[in-house]
């Protein structure tokens, strides 16, 4: 049965809940990181593009060409594969963590780790192997340190008589041989016997207490080297009588146990040699006890340092211990005849002689005396042990004719006793009883003077009590401290060592004690070698004076957490103040910490520009988890609900792990750049073309399409490979990057990728776009404002496809009067090659009057060109009828001067760009570029053969980039 005293939000586990609701998850570094190279990249893509737009808007007013060219000048620096390359890099890194016992469950935590600044680790089971062991015991009031390495076999130390120390050997199989010293040997057997640890099989059971485990296992070694067993039939050797289980209030356990005497350690019973001394287990008959092997009863006890050395016991150094108890009440006690005037007395038979006992007891609630009917047996039991000094653990109290053993809370309203009625007394095998320091029945080192004096007041004033003599109980002897400690993962130290040559700050947030957490702070490197406490400068320069000692005194500060609450109850500033000058030190540890002071701990490192990363298990961990920038759950100890606040988990517990979590960031970061610095070099390739084809009006060297494939096709099998790049060497010892001023994509890196590596690309890109026009006959110079409308390549719009069917280029001396070589031509019909092109260019000729007046009215700067120069050439043949017909818009005169040999005596280029004979007029020769048997020049040339020219071009500029 139990009481609800809260539901919901007002338990702790809702509070907790609620805590971590309330938390609000932070950005990633690493997306911080890519909104900030977006937002860069996007603001060059916006500005060139709108400039090159009011660009192309003044010099050509179409605003179709141009929206397509700031389309295409956006796209070109918008590096597509970006985010795909980002991906899968993670991807790679979190599997490469997975190898290394970290699993990421946010990709994005996989560079945050490699950012941080500060690492909030928990104690046990991180730092430590949560799994306690011993590492020193005290005995004749000297320290001898344990072996933590192999805890079940512990054997090696200062734990052996003088003449075994001097043997050097520290072989195993020897030192089984030694002789352990006794007193040491009395700490083994308490931590053996006073110890509720049990084995599964060979191993420590897993739900054991961490404490007693320890023990045990320290034990295990010593008892099975010197009585050749293990430690469950040891414990049957020393069959347990009485226990009284450790608790909060005590904090402290006493078990009772026999002890054999062929089992006793030298000095543990001074005895008489005609003395037999006996001690029967419960319900055993006293005839079977007598049967059985000698045996006293032994109590061994254990429990808190601070209740332990307070206690008023012996001390054992190497001295005899005197018998703790007698089975047997020496027979022939003095009795004393007790006369009372009280009526409340009872007759007590004992060894055939009667004795007058006044029975009295207390009630604790109300502080009075019981009247006769609320008289127990046990009160019996206590007068007759005052009076008669016969142990109350020893008398058999028996009534009435059946002669049965009375049970203690008897009352005499139940047994239907009267005053002066006779209770028979026998003496059985001592009774082990009692929960507590108050009401254990056997010796515990307990003053009875006090208590004597009260009930002396008691008895006297019913008449009784004379001669009572003042008794001091015989106690426990101290035996030595077992000092357990949960040691530092193997691996530990040099991974702090790692963090701190990495420039991160480690520091300790635990719940332990504060003592607990500095120890294991030094011994893993949290608190450095050398590094001054405030309590150590106090110490030692000012008395102990804590407000003397001044700051830059001391480098390393162990913060409990009620001092902690302390100065958070202070106004803002002094807040603000504390966390400043605690948190500007090297060494830092919070000890005894509540799960909201973790959470304002986490708050205070980010508020101060630090990249925290935080470890945790349990459910309180939650909120300061959720907080951190990354949050790290245990793996094999965590809660679910730590792991699911968590970033990433660490399988193993083992704090050296994320330090390798932390250089796996730092590669990915590292390679990232390069990965960014490579895509964003093919910008400038892809956004030339555009420039030049804009401004300078040369043929596209590149299409969107073709932009498409390089940003999400060539470009990420390589960006991705850097992925698999393998670390600096120096990457370990760098300082974390400053995530205010170490952007992923920097003003400098965008300059080499643009300013070097783009220009080198786009010069290599139009090297090659040039040299395979030039090989079709179209010299760079040609290209020069040549297709300003883009008809070179084979357009879709009929009207420009039927006006701009033909390019005609000449040599430069026939051109002087004009600022381009090449011009763009109908299909007037026949040429002077004869009929074999008409039949693949008759379906884009001219089909009469309407088509030739269009062609005459056309405004794009190509037609008006060709107009222009066909005017102008009035001394070939036919040249002023064309003229002529142009003006007049005559159709059937233009064709008949276009058909009568306009163009026969037309100079030609004899040589291409290699030096092979290509261009010949009389249309009989054989050509080098075209078909074999061929008789049709390079020039004029159609739209089909131009566009399959420029294909060409521009796949040798797609591939050089």
């Amino acid at each position: 049965m139990g009481l609800v005293i809260g539901i919901g939000d007002d338990t702790f586990m809702g509070q907790t809940a609620q805590a971590a609701a309330a938390t609000g998850s932070q950005p990633t570094p690493i997306a911080l990181e890519i909104r900030d190279s977006c937002f860069k990249i996007s603001i060059i893509a916006f500005i060139l593009g709108i400039l090159f737009f009011i660009l192309g808007m003044v010099t050509n007013p179409n605003w179709l060409v141009n929206v397509v060219w700031l389309i295409g000048i956006i796209v070109a620096n918008v590096p597509e594969g970006l985010l795909a390359e980002v991906t899968v890099s993670l991807t790679v890194t979190a599997n490469r963590m997975l190898e290394k016992n970290v699993r990421v469950k946010n990709l994005e935590s996989v560079e945050t780790l490699g950012s941080t600044t500060v690492i909030c680790s928990d104690k046990t089971g991180t730092l430590t192997t949560n799994v306690m062991t011993c590492m020193y015991v005290v005995y004749d009031l000297k320290e001898r340190e344990c072996d933590t390495t192999s805890p079940m076999q512990a054997i090696e130390g200062d734990f052996y008589s003088d003449d075994n120390n001097n043997n050097n050997n520290t072989n195993q199989s020897v030192q089984k041989t030694k002789i352990r010293k006794p007193d040491f040997l009395r700490l083994i057997r308490c931590a053996a016997l006073c110890n509720n640890a049990e084995f599964a099989g060979e191993e420590i059971d897993k739900t054991a207490n961490a404490t007693e485990a320890a023990m045990v296992k320290f034990a295990f070694g010593h008892v099975n080297a010197t009585y050749a067993t293990t430690i469950a039939h040891y414990r049957k050797m020393h069959f347990k009588l009485h226990e009284v289980p450790f608790n909060s209030s005590n904090k402290w356990q006493i078990s009772v146990h026999e002890l054999p005497m062929d089992l006793a350690i030298h000095g543990d019973v001074d005895f008489k040699a005609d003395e037999e001394q006996k001690i029967a287990r419960p319900n055993e008959s006293k005839t079977t006890t007598t049967q059985r092997t000698r045996k006293v009863a032994l109590v061994q006890m254990k429990g808190a340092p601070e209740r332990i050395l307070h206690a008023d016991f012996d001390l054992n150094v190497e001295e005899p211990v005197p018998e703790l108890f007698d089975e047997e009440v020496d027979q022939n006690v003095a009795t004393r005849d007790k006369s009372s005037s009280s009526n409340n007395v009872v007759v007590v038979e004992w060894n055939d002689e009667k004795h007058v006992i006044a029975v009295h007891g207390t009630n604790a609630t109300t502080n009075k005396p019981y009247e006769w009917e609320e008289l127990q047996v046990k009160h019996i039991k206590q007068c007759v042990a005052r009076a008669m000094y016969i142990p109350v653990a020893t008398q058999r109290v028996m009534y009435g004719k059946w002669m049965q053993v009375l049970d203690d809370e008897l009352s005499f309203a139940e047994l239907k006793c009267q005053r002066g009625s006779i209770f028979h007394i026998r003496q059985g095998p001592y009774k082990f009883a009692g929960t507590s320091e108050d009401d254990l029945n056997f010796p515990f080192h307990r003053n009875k003077q006090q208590e004597q004096e009260q009930e002396q007041e008691q008895v006297q004033g019913q008449g009784q009590g004379q001669g009572q003599e003042h008794v001091q109980e015989q106690g426990l002897v101290f035996i030595g401290l077992m000092a357990m400690i949960d040691p530092p993962r193997p691996g530990v130290p040099e991974a702090v060592a790692k963090c701190q040559s990495a420039g991160i700050k480690v520091i300790m947030v635990t719940g332990d004690h504060p003592v607990t957490a500095k120890a294991i702070a030094e011994k893993v490197g949290i608190l450095g070698m050398g590094c001054r406490t405030l309590d150590d400068v106090a110490k030692e320069k000012y008395n102990g004076n804590k407000a003397m000692v001044k700051d830059n005194e001391f480098d390393a500060v162990v913060v409990p957490g009620w001092e902690l609450q302390e100065e958070l109850d202070k106004d803002a500033q002094s807040v603000a103040d504390f966390w400043n000058r605690t948190l500007i030190k090297d060494n830092i540890v919070f000890a005894r910490t509540s799960p909201q002071q973790k959470l304002l701990i986490v708050s205070a490192c980010q508020d101060r520009g630090g990249i925290v990363a935080v470890t945790g298990d349990g459910v309180n961990d939650s909120p300061a988890l959720k907080k951190a920038d990354i949050g790290i759950a245990m793996g094999k100890t965590g809660t679910e609900v730590a792991k699911d606040a968590a970033d990433m988990i660490l399988l193993d517990d083992n704090f050296a792990s994320i330090v390798n979590g932390i250089e796996q960031g730092r590669i990915i970061f590292d390679n990232l750049k390069k990965s960014i610095a490579y895509v964003l070099a093919s910008n400038i390739p892809e956004l030339v073309p555009f420039l030049l084809t804009q401004v300078i009006g040369i043929p596209l060297p590149l299409t969107t399409v073709m932009m498409l494939m390089v940003d999400l096709g060539t470009d990420i099998a390589p960006a991705i490979s850097m992925a698999f790049e393998i670390k600096e060497s120096d990457i370990m010892n760098r300082q974390p990057r400053n995530a205010k001023k170490d952007k992923l994509v920097q003003w400098r890196l965008m300059g080499f990728a643009y300013g070097q590596i783009g220009v080198l690309e786009s010069l290599g890109g139009m090297y090659t776009y040039f040299v395979v026009l030039a090989a079709f006959g179209l010299r760079p110079q040609f290209l020069l404002w040549l297709d300003t409308d883009l008809v070179f390549e084979y357009t879709a719009i009929s009207s420009l496809k039927i006006n701009s069917y033909w390019l005609y280029c000449f040599e430069p001396d026939f051109m002087q009067s004009f600022n381009y070589y090449c011009v763009f031509l109908p299909d007037f019909g026949q040429t002077q090659l004869g009929q074999n092109y008409l039949t693949s260019s008759s379906h884009l000729s001219f089909n009469g009057d309407s088509d030739f007046r269009d062609w005459l009215t056309d405004s794009h700067s190509f037609a008006k060109r060709s107009r222009t120069f066909l005017q102008s050439q009035t001394d070939l043949k036919q040249g002023v009828a064309i003229q002529t017909a142009i003006q007049t818009s005559n159709w059937t005169a233009f064709q008949a001067a276009w058909n009568g040999g306009f163009f026969d005596d037309r100079p030609c280029w004899k040589k291409d760009f290699s030096g092979k004979d290509f261009a010949y007029c009389d249309g009989n020769a054989q050509k080098t570029r075209t078909k074999t048997g061929s008789k049709f020049s390079l020039f004029p040339m159609q739209a089909m053969d131009r566009n399959e020219a420029l294909i060409q071009a521009q796949t040798a500029f797609f591939i050089s980039i």
